[in-house]
Parts: C-alpha cells; structure tokens; sequence
C-alpha cells in the first residue's frame, strides 16, 4: 500500500475517533455501574447468592432492618459479615449494616449484652434478637422469626396463685417476661373468673405452678381451648395439681411421687439435694443444637400413660444416679429401693397430636403440648442460672411453631478443590517437571542454532 499524506491524514484521524469512542465507552459503562449493578455467581452451586427462600422473605420484609456487628477491625469475622449482608442488601436496600469493635467500645458490648466477636444485633419494628455465626439459615431465620413475632399472644391464667409474669418477686417470672416481649411476644394475664374466655389469638397457654384449686367451670374452659388443638405450657410445682388433674387425664401425664434428688449437683457446690441438673438432651427439635446445662430446683418427675391419641416426647431427663425422694428432704438422704423411685427421671415432655381446631374436618392442625415438672427454673431467682432462660424460649418457639424455620441447605464449596489419580498425577508432574523443561531447552537451542548459521 502507498503511503500519501492523505492516508497518514485518515490513520490519524481514524486512531482520534477511536480513542474517542474508547473513552466514551468507559466513561458509560463507569457511569451504568454506579446506576446499576451487576451480579454473576459462577462457583459450582451458586454459593455466593441467597437461596430463593431468603428472596422471598425480603420480598415480604417491609421496613427497615438494621445490622450493629461486633468485630475486630481488619479481622476476617468483619469481611464475612459484611460480605454476607452484601447479598441481602442486593434484594434490600433498606439494610442498614454498622460495626462496633468491642476491643474499643467494650462498654457498648456489655450495655448489648454481646457475647463474643461476630455477634450480629439484628433490629426489625422494634424487636431485637442477636445472632451468633452467622449464616444465611441463622439470618434468614432470625428474620423470620422477627417478622412473625408480632401476631404471638401469651396468655398466662391468674387467680390461683400462679407465678406472676409481671411479679419481682424471687418465684415471679418478670426477667422471662422481658425476654420474651425482646423476641416480640405479647403477654396478658387472664383471671378466667372474671373473663371466662381464652382469646382466640391466643399463641400459648401457660399454666404456671398454681397454688390453690381451679373451680370447674374454669377447668372446662381450659379443657374446651386443649381439646380445639389450643398450646399449653404446663409449669408444675410440687405442692400437687391443684385441681388440675382432669387435665393431666386429657393429656395422658401422671406426676412421679416425691421430689427429684440428683447427687451430680454436688459436683456443682450445690448444696441443696433437690436441684436436679440436665446436661444431656433428648433428640427433639426443641433442643436442637442445645448443649448447655439448665437447672431445675425441686422438680417432680413426670411419665406418660400408654395411649394412642398423643405422641409423647421426653426431652429434658435426669441423670441415672438421681431419684424421687418420697420422705422427707432433711439430713443426709439415700435412695431406698422400697418406697423411691430411681432414675432417670423425665422432668419435662412434649405432647403432638393432629386434631380438628373446628368442625370443619377439612382443616387439620398439629397440636403442641409440654410439660415441664418444675416452675421454679424460670422464676427470677433461677432463669439466669445456666442455659434455664435459653430454655424456656427454646420452650415457647417450639409451642408457637416457631422451630418450622427455613431450612437452607449448607453449601460447600464444590469447585474449590481437585481430585486426582495417581496416574494423573504422576502424569502431571511429568509434564511440568521434565516435559516441559526439555521442550523449552531444546527450543532455546534450535533457536541458537539458527541465528549461528544465520
């Protein structure tokens, strides 16, 4: 081709006008990436993107949510979280996500009451739960179970001496209470002498240790709201049923004789024979990753007549060693084979069943029932001994079907490693440890050897 003025013109002229569409390419796509984002997971299973359960839940989500994360600054436990509330941010705007680093601001942890680096205060219309290693299911979860919390009424039944949910007496449940109205449930008092009608939205009912009998139009009132698939939970105390043993017949419980002694609290510097302390759970989704001691002061066994109406699960059971004393707690106590009752003891039980709530047979609900042989563990005095208040919640979720959580497989990283044989191997190594190398020496000479006769 001849080179002309001309032709060095328009090869000027052409590289301009390419530098300039260049340019104006970038500058459009740098301003498309700040106006609009992008998102591609290429890993084998799509481990960097929500499951189409967590979408859908902040689809539902309405509202702000915030985030305050307690981590070390520079620390992994800090890229995590935030890469973690990235993936949501991308379906939700309105995610606020704040970080506090407890090694400077240990005042702010203890006020929050955080437990270690990596809890995460997740706040949704004023409820609040904090979240330890967080995962997508633990996240997802938690904003489930804030997102619900609102419709959950807890009724406990008043007028017999039961323990009071808004007492600060030793044997009240006011530290229980608080917890519970943090996770978003509502809790009302019913004297069902003055108001003889449980409310329809009534979430559980709880019966807690009453002290002096139920008359019997209160006991059918009780007895009608079981029998329409009503939750209960029972909180017993040793002074007997107290009235409440036509209801202990509908539910197929009897209550073991005497109180429970457990030796293994001596290990514990527990000088009260009657605490009884459970370190080792039944498999049941109330207990589900639950491996921390609970304490049960005074507590009565129970055990479930044989019948085929409801499922009986024990899930809180006492060490072999222990036993229901039948005498009296004085002095130096020992088992006697004659009028004792040896262990294990089931302290507390759940009860299912399917049962029509209406006459309408076409609507079938999985009713939930437990019954826990001890009212005191939750009291003031002792919900902080232990994991008793963890307890207790794990207790009220479960009867408010708050354990049907979302469940998100886990997913591994497929493509983060490579499987070989030996021979590929030995093939492999081959290759880059003789193959190669001679390919490029014989290369370099034959190059050599062309330039020299050149």
């Amino acid at each position: 081709m001849r080179v002309t003025q001309k032709s060095k013109r328009l090869t000027r002229l052409n590289n301009v006008v390419f530098v300039l569409l260049f340019l104006t390419l970038i500058s459009s796509l740098a301003w498309l990436s700040g106006r609009y984002q992008f998102h591609a997971d290429w890993t084998a299973n799509n481990r960097n993107t929500l499951s189409d359960n967590s979408v859908l839940l902040l689809e539902r989500l309405e509202g702000e949510l915030r985030l305050t994360a307690f981590a070390i600054d520079g620390g992994p436990m800090k890229k995590h979280i935030a890469d973690l509330t990235g993936r949501y941010q991308r379906h939700k705007s309105d995610i606020t996500l704040a970080f506090i680093n407890p090694d400077v601001e240990p005042e702010k942890v203890r006020e929050l009451g955080i437990g270690m680096e990596g809890d995460v205060l997740v706040e949704y219309q004023g409820r609040s739960e904090v979240v330890s290693n967080l995962t997508e299911q633990e996240f997802t979860n938690v904003l489930q179970r804030l997102s619900r919390s609102a419709e959950r009424w807890l009724v406990f039944i008043e007028g017999h001496g039961e323990r009071s949910v808004f007492g600060q007496a030793n044997f009240d449940y006011q530290t229980w209470a608080q917890a519970l109205k943090s996770k978003g449930f509502q809790l009302m008092g019913l004297n069902l002498a003055s108001e003889p009608l449980i409310p329809d939205n009534t979430s559980v009912l709880v019966l807690a240790g009453p002290q002096a009998s139920y008359l019997s139009g209160e006991l059918e009132i009780i007895e009608s709201y079981i029998a329409r698939g009503g939750a209960v939970l029972w909180l017993m105390d040793t002074d007997g049923l107290q009235g409440l043993e036509a209801v202990a017949d509908q539910l197929g419980v009897a209550v073991v004789p005497g109180v429970i002694v457990d030796p293994t609290t001596q290990l514990f510097s527990i000088g009260d024979p009657t605490f009884a302390i459970v370190g080792e759970y039944g498999i049941h989704p109330l207990t589900r990753d639950f491996d921390v001691l609970t304490i049960y002061p005074g507590a009565v066994g129970l055990h479930v007549d044989e019948q085929d109406e409801w499922q009986a699960a024990p899930f809180l059971i006492t060490a072999p060693r222990s036993w229901s004393e039948t005498g009296e707690i004085a002095g130096e106590i020992s088992f006697d084979e004659v009028e004792d009752v040896s262990g294990p003891l089931t302290i507390s039980l759940s009860l299912t069943r399917d049962v029509y709530p209406s006459d309408d047979e076409s609507v079938l609900v999985k009713q939930r029932v437990v019954v826990v042989g001890d009212a005191d563990f939750l009291s003031n005095a002792y919900v902080g001994n232990g994991g008793n208040l963890d307890m207790g919640m794990s207790m009220v979720n479960w009867l408010s079907n708050d354990d049907q959580l979302i469940n998100i497989p886990g997913k591994t990283a497929q493509d983060s490693s490579l499987d070989l044989t030996e021979g590929q191997l030995m093939w492999i190594a081959a290759v880059f440890l003789f193959i190669l190398p001679a390919t490029f020496l014989a290369s370099g000479v034959w190059v050599w050897l062309r330039r020299r006769k050149a």
